[in-house]
């Protein structure tokens, strides 16, 4: 069982990746973009969603 350090770690962890990906959705709502920049947006957005899920993976293993 993980102790109370371990999960709020994980809450806040999974409460900045959550602000992270929100922004990163807004710049890609942003007029114009380059090919470049929406490869980079898709790519920091795909790492984001990737993060969540290991801190849920984790989250669910403690359980």
């Amino acid at each position: 069982m993980a102790s109370d350090l371990q999960r709020r770690g994980l809450h806040d962890l999974n409460s900045a990746l959550q602000v992270v990906t929100g922004n990163v959705e807004l710049l890609q709502m942003s007029q114009p973009l380059t090919p470049s920049q929406r490869q980079l947006l898709a790519a920091a957005l795909a790492a984001a969603h990737q993060a969540a899920q290991l801190v849920q993976a984790l989250q669910r293993s403690d359980d």
